[in-house]
């Protein structure tokens, strides 16, 4: 399961530093244009598997675990809020990415990536080790490790 963890910390990181290269090459520039394109697919992947992988073993354990269905369901709520966030920015800027709202909505979007990365790592992928730990255990206890 540290490898499914480590994974998405890795993905987390790609993401970011392909939206610090768009800042970087200029968004205007046909390479930063290229370069927002795949952040917003590696973004858009990422969400992806997260709902397919990450959320469907966090909810199953959940039901046997009151404080971890709390802590999903804030955490749903956010990604909710960070995945609009994410859409309404590429869905506006990838064509046309000048002036000084591409700018604000940018630094918005970044911020709000980076706090998200950070609660993962804080809350879920915690969690997640936590429940890997009990099936390793559960298993090794049933013989079957």
């Amino acid at each position: 399961m540290s490898g499914f963890i480590d994974e998405f910390r890795i993905e987390h990181l790609k993401i970011m530093q392909g939206l610090m290269q768009v800042k970087a090459l200029g968004v205007s520039s046909r390479e930063g244009q290229k370069m927002l394109r795949a952040a917003r697919k590696m973004l858009l992947e990422h969400l992806k598997k997260e709902d397919e992988l990450l959320y469907p073993a966090l909810r199953n354990a959940a039901g046997r675990n009151p404080e971890l269905q709390l802590t999903l369901d804030v955490m749903e709520a956010d990604l909710r809020e960070v995945t609009r966030i994410a859409i309404d920015f590429f869905d506006t800027y990838t064509e046309d990415s000048r002036g000084l709202a591409f700018f604000t909505d940018f630094g918005k979007l970044f911020m709000t990536l980076q706090e998200r990365v950070i609660k993962e790592d804080k809350f879920l992928f915690s969690q997640l080790g936590k429940i890997s730990q009990g099936w390793a255990a559960e298993t090794d206890s049933r013989g079957f490790g």
